[in-house]
């Protein structure tokens, strides 16, 4: 009796790359190959959804996903280097140490993204995520990080070294979020209300708009930054302990001053010296004093 292979994975030359004989479905097909350890580097799938799966330590490196969708699933220690998500998304999902190298990733929703490392990617149309502990480098993010209700210990943002010269959009709605990250050389779009951010730098930004509503915005340091002075809207909001160094951050002192906003101690250095002299006496503020014989 021959035996008819319903279902078949390709790639993007039209290579089986894998043939099922008892898969009743695509995705079973592709969850039968991911089980048996099969190359499927490349693959292209199409139209398939999957719920509460896991893939673990596989390369997905140049897979196309087109119309598919990740509901409620732990995605972790895969190489997804140049892959596509076209008019597919993922959702309600953990997606944990893997590599996003050249790729694009869209219509993300509520998921987990904790030490991954995303390299010259685009991430669009995120909404409602966690990001911890990302190495971001030369990747275009254009998304919402907006939490109503959130536990008071859960944070949306933290500890990201988010580094590139793509355009980086960032919303933050209701959210207490943001604490130890890291920008630099970036083109950003910064809009905070109802928000916490704090004890993050920013570095040779280009910060093209820069909204801050309702929020709290404290010790946080931007360092050769130069605003687009038209995009400043900072109202109803509270500043404490924030330093701007060698940037045009003048317009925003003034913007502190008005709109019902409440200012404690930020500053401002111009020049190398001050904010030099600024750093060696934080030095000193934290040194232990020495004592000879310890």
């Amino acid at each position: 009796m021959r035996h008819v292979h319903k279902y078949k994975l390709y790639n993007d030359k039209g290579e089986i790359l894998f043939k099922s004989k008892k898969a009743e479905s695509i995705e079973e097909c592709f969850l039968e190959a991911v089980k048996n350890k099969v190359n499927l580097q490349g693959v292209v799938l199409e139209n398939a959804s999957f719920n509460g799966i896991t893939l673990y330590n596989i390369d997905l490196s140049e897979a196309v996903f087109r119309n598919c969708g990740f509901d409620d699933s732990d995605i972790e220690n895969c190489q997804l280097n140049n892959c596509l998500f076209v008019d597919s998304f993922i959702q309600h999902s953990r997606i944990n140490n893997c590599n996003f190298n050249g790729g694009v990733l869209e219509n993300l929703n509520r998921n987990e993204f904790n030490d991954n490392r995303f390299v010259k990617a685009q991430i669009n149309h995120a909404e409602s995520n966690e990001f911890n502990g990302n190495l971001i480098e030369w990747t275009e993010i254009r998304g919402v990080f907006n939490h109503n209700n959130i536990e008071p210990s859960k944070q949306l943002l933290p500890e990201n070294r988010i580094k590139g010269a793509g355009e980086v959009d960032l919303k933050f709605v209701n959210a207490k979020y943001g604490y130890n990250n890291k920008f630099s050389d970036l083109t950003l779009f910064f809009k905070c209300n109802k928000s916490t951010f704090e004890t993050s730098t920013f570095n040779c930004c280009s910060i093209e708009r820069f909204e801050i509503s309702d929020s709290k915005f404290s010790k946080n340091e931007f360092h050769r930054c130069e605003f687009n002075e038209s995009s400043l809207d900072i109202r109803n909001s509270y500043f404490e302990d924030n330093e701007f160094k060698l940037g045009n951050a003048e317009q925003i002192m003034k913007e502190l001053s008005s709109n019902n906003n409440k200012q404690i101690n930020n500053k401002t250095f111009n020049d190398e010296k001050s904010a030099d002299a600024r750093k060696v006496e934080k030095i000193k503020e934290f040194a232990e004093p020495y004592s000879p014989g310890m």
